[in-house]
């Protein structure tokens, strides 16, 4: 006997509204695969993820170039500006890579990632006992943002973009 078809359980297409069973995956009626919603939102996540990254990069780049200037007219033995200028371009590199679809993209911008999250670290221990609660906080201001990108561009949502 077959079910009725307000036993199934039911959906409606994204484009034409025609009601359908909930495992169909192209509509009847105007042909649309149900999945492609899916792809078109994963890939606007990682497009903005990657516009996000390219501003924030361009934004350190600047930031480390301030840093080399200010710490070349006090102290001599100041790297941490170039790690950051080098690590926010590799940032930089990767998610214009992910823009045009290449996994290679996440290998370059996780390792660079993973460069300037240690070189934060390390910058916040480095400052004496009267400032470590202030540098404890701004370096959190920067290392936490950059965890959650790192988080977020490993989700399978976004990898399945990237072949």
């Amino acid at each position: 006997m077959e079910q009725s078809k307000f036993n199934r359980l039911m959906k409606t297409c994204i484009k034409c509204q025609e009601s359908i069973e909930i495992e169909t995956r192209f509509c009847p009626k105007c042909g649309l695969d149900q999945n492609q919603i899916t792809l078109v939102a994963s890939s606007s996540f990682l497009i903005t993820l990657c516009i996000l990254t390219i501003v924030g990069s361009v934004i350190t780049i600047g930031r480390a170039l301030l840093y080399e200037i200010v710490a070349s007219a006090v102290e001599q033995d100041y790297y941490r500006g170039w790690i950051y200028f080098w690590s926010s371009g590799g940032t930089l590199i990767g998610a214009i890579m992910m823009l045009q679809k290449k996994i290679n993209g996440l290998y370059v911008y996780s390792i660079s990632q993973v460069i300037y999250l240690i070189t934060i670290v390390v910058a916040s221990f480095s400052y004496g006992d009267v400032s470590a609660e202030i540098a404890f906080f701004v370096a959190m201001c920067f290392f936490l943002p950059s965890l959650v990108m790192l988080y977020l561009y490993w989700l399978k949502v976004v990898r399945q973009h990237l072949n």
